[in-house]
């Protein structure tokens, strides 16, 4: 048996690598587009074309129809707003709180494997992180 890890946003796969050193069966560790790794040709990024490649969702309430996104994803989806913080999680030293890495540190991930998963949030992973929040509005489930 393997077992299939898929990350979140803004995470890579290497947010798994803790768990998968201390499991007893073989792992593997997908790598969403976007997120450490290059967006292919003509990937859109938004919800239904991720999709297409996974179906794995550790927020299912975000499918009723009634779900509201966090306040911090509803920033993210203004043209330039979402931007603009983005951009600032990016490129903020990583001991700054509003930094990628301060951000994941604060949410329970390991200061070390924060720093390497922030530094992985690139323009690419900016942009596929609004590609996807900004195709779900309000909410994942609206037009499914």
């Amino acid at each position: 048996m393997t077992v299939v890890l898929v990350h979140g946003l803004p995470e890579t796969a290497a947010v798994w690598d803790p768990l998968r050193s201390v499991l007893l069966v073989a792992t593997h560790a997908v790598a969403l587009p976007g997120f450490g790794v290059p967006r292919p040709a003509g990937f859109s990024g938004t919800k239904d074309g991720y999709a297409e490649r996974s179906w794995v969702v550790d927020v299912a309430e975000l499918f009723h129809p009634s779900a509201r996104w966090a306040q911090h994803i509803r920033d993210l989806q203004p043209a330039g707003l979402g931007e603009q913080i983005l951009a600032t999680r990016r490129t903020a030293d990583p001991s700054d709180p509003q930094s990628t890495a301060a951000r994941l540190a604060g949410a329970g991930v390991p200061f070390d494997l924060a720093r390497q998963i922030g530094a992985a949030h690139d323009e690419t992973m900016s942009g596929s992180i609004l590609d996807f929040c900004r195709s779900a509005v309000p909410n994942v489930g609206r037009d499914w």
